[in-house]
């Protein structure tokens, strides 16, 4: 029995890490990446990756583009390009609201060996916005892969 306790209880997901970036003026220019230095606890385990989007009802976009770049201690890059869907087709925001801003927080990656999280890195990748306006902050969320 105390067995099976044990086992529920590794397996509830917390975030191991959690930072948000707060972009000056509401505006994420192309050439700024966004970096993190996450410290996980397990590094033989596998991480799962999120991104959260705290943007403002001004955002005049459905979606945002965002290239991610996870880097190992040796400098070996792995990118992917997401599109986080922030509004629906009718022009509704997915995300939840409160004041004057919505965030979503959306899975990009799923079983990343933590090796590859050295460092990630977050670029506006919206084609054609060199400054991408009413973005207030952008964080990132990492917790243990299920097992």
């Amino acid at each position: 029995m105390m067995t099976v306790i044990i086992a529920l209880a590794a397996c509830s997901l917390t975030d191991t890490f959690s930072y948000y970036h707060k972009l000056d003026g509401n505006a994420w220019k192309r050439q700024l990446p966004l970096r993190w230095h996450p410290t996980l606890p397990d590094s033989a385990g596998t991480y799962n990756v999120d991104l959260a989007i705290r943007h403002t009802g001004a955002y005049r976009y459905a979606n945002l583009a965002v290239r991610l770049d996870f880097l190992d201690k040796g400098g070996n890059v792995s990118s992917r390009q997401v599109v986080l869907k922030l509004a629906d087709g009718e022009g509704n925001w997915r995300g939840s609201g409160f004041g004057s801003l919505y965030q979503l927080r959306t899975t990009v990656a799923t079983d990343v060996p933590a090796g590859q999280l050295a460092t990630v890195v977050a670029w506006q990748a919206m084609d054609s916005v060199e400054c991408l306006s009413d973005v207030a902050e952008v964080g990132l969320f990492i917790t243990h892969s299920s097992h």
